[in-house]
């Protein structure tokens, strides 16, 4: 819990532009890969122990318990090893390298409309990152459901559920996705049952 919170708050602190240069985000990203190693190895070295205790032995509850916490200090410290990551790279987005480096070299009066351009183009950039990526995944899904019958049955089952929750653009994009599937698809035989 410690190393959670800990974790968490440097990435907080790495997150706020002011606070950390991109050297030092690096180089905490680099101490969490070697953290996560040895947290890595700690979780092998309790499983390998789970795995010679017998369920009877008082320890084994114990060796149980540390095996969990090992594996959520993993999870944590990768978790925070994709945020880290995920920071880098909005902070070498090129668009805000140029628009950094031309700012200060512009007059008052055309800085402003050229910081809102670059943040108009590089909100444009993560907007396509994000349609790319819901695209891949609902492509993902596709795939799952016209090779796993059982699962293309009860994903069926939650169809309107699934549909309720999802946002207008999610919709779209799904939509997107269906009519480039062929007729024939496992999900519309599936339907056809329903």
């Amino acid at each position: 819990m410690i190393l959670k919170n800990a974790l968490v708050l440097v990435v907080v602190c790495a997150s706020l532009a002011a606070c950390v240069s991109t050297d030092e985000v690096r180089a905490f990203r680099d101490d969490a890969s070697q953290l996560r190693a040895q947290l890595e190895r700690d979780e092998q070295r309790w499983a390998a122990t789970v795995q010679r205790l017998d369920e009877t032995d008082p320890l084994y509850p114990q060796a149980v318990a540390q095996l969990r916490r090992a594996e959520a200090d993993r999870a944590t410290a990768e978790a925070v090893i994709k945020q880290t990551e995920a920071l880098l790279e909005e902070s070498t987005n090129p668009i805000s390298a140029i628009i950094g480096a031309l700012a200060p070299w512009v007059p008052e009066p055309a800085r402003v409309p050229l910081l809102l351009g670059g943040a108009l183009a590089a909100s444009i950039a993560r907007a396509r990152q994000l349609k790319t990526g819901l695209r891949s995944v609902a492509k993902s899904i596709n795939k799952a459901i016209e090779r796993d019958p059982e699962f293309a049955q009860r994903f069926a089952q939650h169809a309107d559920m699934i549909r309720s929750t999802q946002t207008p653009a999610a919709m779209r994009v799904v939509d997107q996705v269906q009519r480039g599937r062929s007729p024939t698809t496992q999900t519309q035989q599936v339907e056809r049952q329903v």
